[in-house]
């Protein structure tokens, strides 16, 4: 069940088609790390799609993981993608107390965290808004 879960993640985020062309070179570290900007996967992900598509030999394959080890790779790889910033979340997050308005203690009730867990997630991506009214029956 493993092996099927990683040939789906592998053909899901480094299709066939496309990186195959990229494999050619080999496991060359400058150009593992640079198709890692381009993929955002990591250096060792794009490896191991390199040795499931027949793409190196055992031999390279292991050669490129020595050198990874070599020089720290293995720990901390170069060319880390910028972070996501889950700019539509807090988007679709801030649109409840700033057009619906949502208490904070609404929403901490809503995304099920306390408050300081939502401060911590959510980093103010938006202010702090009064109550929103009461609906009374009017007769």
């Amino acid at each position: 069940m493993e092996d099927e879960a990683d040939a789906f993640a592998g053909a899901f985020l480094l299709p066939e088609e496309d990186i195959k062309p990229q494999l050619r070179r080999g496991l060359d570290l400058r150009h593992v790390a640079d198709m890692k900007l381009f993929w955002k996967v990591s250096m060792t992900a794009i490896a191991v799609r390199a040795d499931w598509l027949g793409q190196v030999t055992a031999y390279q394959s292991k050669s490129f993981f020595v050198e990874m080890g070599r020089l720290g790779y293995r720990k901390r790889e170069p060319n880390e993608p910028p972070r996501d910033e889950r700019k539509l979340l807090k988007q679709m997050v801030a649109f409840h107390p700033t057009k619906l308005r949502y208490s904070s203690l609404e929403m901490c009730k809503l995304v099920h965290l306390t408050e300081l867990g939502y401060g911590e997630m959510y980093e103010g991506a938006f202010e702090t808004l009064p109550p929103r009214p009461a609906l009374r029956l009017v007769g």
